[in-house]
């Protein structure tokens, strides 16, 4: 089972994912099983999940694994927090047991006719326009009311009645305030009746247009789902289909649920931010990487600076990789200060190893001799001043002779070369 976790740990951790192929899903699953003991290819599993995300292939072997098993609210757990990657596939194996969560994985892999086929099937027909314009889709009348057809009659006239209205023009924004004047009054009888999934599905389909008069019914939606329904709350959020709500209000209400990333892309204060992102063991480190490409360098140097300070060991490895990509917009000395400020004596040492192979910046070069020397990673140190055409070559004579390293090459080099 040792060996099992090792060659897991080896996989997850390979350059640029190149051992997580099909290949080697299919070693793990030929492991046989020990009767009392977990399979090697559910460890395998375990093993990415706890490191990140899985690709396409990955998604759908966990995906058939634990429904198979009678495990499918598992897929729900790691849907929602962006585990899997959204394929067609991995769609029709959630539907299954969840149409809504499948509908869910569908808009997220843009698989266009299963979303429509979807929303007919959950009664959701009132959506199709408006998601047909949203992703820029030319619907066949008659087809789409023909397929509505063999699933519900109502859905049939419902969809054909949309479709009709949606071809007459109208502008929409001339009469904005009157129509967020009669949704506000729909959503408070459905709330008065506690119809709360009623009133959220009117609101999605009547702001579809999303006006900025419709910003204070935006806000009551998001909290009403945020404080009873935070899954439906997340999915709207996920859309990406409302902007005109108030960002600080629902900001807060999602960092109490736990749904920190809806906070970061809504706070705009740096306090609450860097209180929100220290949250690495749920957030996405694909996701936040790309978030760090948001914020305006100053921002970032000090988020990046709150990660390691909250959780140094913890969140050494994504520090490294967030600073390596964006160390010309956030200044490699800024970050050499964080990482030699930091307990850890390879922190530096990581930094600039994944950065001095791109940089032309003399300090990264002599700050990695220097580092490669102190943890006795000789070999680093002679191939720098070996390769190396950036580095003042006095200085790193001067700091080889008085700290003299066992290995004397980096030394030679610098005196064969200059």
């Amino acid at each position: 089972e040792e060996r099992y976790q090792d060659a897991a740990v080896i996989a997850a951790e390979s350059p640029a994912g190149s051992l997580r192929s099909a290949e080697t899903l299919e070693r793990f699953r030929s492991i046989p099983v020990s009767e009392g003991e977990p399979s090697a290819l559910l460890m395998y599993f375990q093993t990415l999940l706890q490191r990140g995300s899985l690709n396409e292939v990955e998604s759908l072997e966990l995906g058939y694994m634990v429904v198979s098993q009678g495990k499918a609210h598992l897929l729900e757990k790691w849907i929602r927090e962006d585990k899997l990657e959204a394929t067609e596939q991995l769609g029709d194996l959630v539907k299954q047991g969840n149409p809504v969560m499948g509908l869910a994985v569908y808009i997220k892999a843009n698989a266009h006719p299963k979303v429509i086929q979807c929303m007919i099937e959950t009664g959701q027909t009132n959506k199709v326009v408006a998601y047909a314009q949203k992703v820029g889709l030319q619907l066949d009348a008659q087809q789409i009311v023909q397929l509505a057809s063999g699933i519900s009659p109502q859905a049939a006239l419902e969809l054909a009645n949309a479709m009709s209205r949606a071809i007459i023009p109208q502008s929409r924004s001339a009469i904005a305030e009157k129509i967020a004047q009669e949704a506000q009054q729909m959503f408070d009888m459905f709330i008065a009746r506690g119809m709360l999934q009623e009133a959220t599905s009117y609101c999605l389909d009547a702001l579809k247009e999303d006006a900025v008069e419709f910003g204070d019914l935006q806000t009551k939606v998001l909290e009403a789902n945020l404080m009873n329904a935070p899954q439906v709350a997340d999915m709207i959020l996920s859309q990406d289909m409302w902007h005109q709500y108030h960002k600080q209000k629902i900001a807060m209400l999602c960092e109490r649920q736990g749904l920190f990333q809806h906070a970061l892309d809504n706070y705009t204060d740096l306090d609450d931010v860097k209180r929100v992102i220290v949250n690495t063991h749920v957030l996405n480190p694909g996701w936040l990487m790309n978030f760090f490409g948001t914020l305006a360098p100053s921002d970032g140097v000090e988020c990046l600076d709150e990660l390691v300070k909250n959780n140094p060991r913890g969140n050494l490895q994504l520090a490294v990789m967030i600073a390596a990509k964006y160390t010309e917009q956030f200044g490699a000395e800024k970050l050499m200060e964080i990482f030699g400020a930091m307990k850890a004596q390879d922190a530096l040492y990581l930094y600039l190893g994944a950065v001095v192979n791109f940089s032309d910046n003399p300090e990264v070069h002599f700050k990695y001799i220097e580092a490669s020397c102190k943890l006795q990673q000789y070999s680093e140190a002679e191939r720098v001043t070996r390769e190396s055409n950036y580095y003042d070559p006095e200085r790193v004579k001067t700091f080889l002779m008085m700290t003299k390293p066992r290995d004397p090459r980096p030394l030679i080099n610098v005196c064969d070369r200059f």
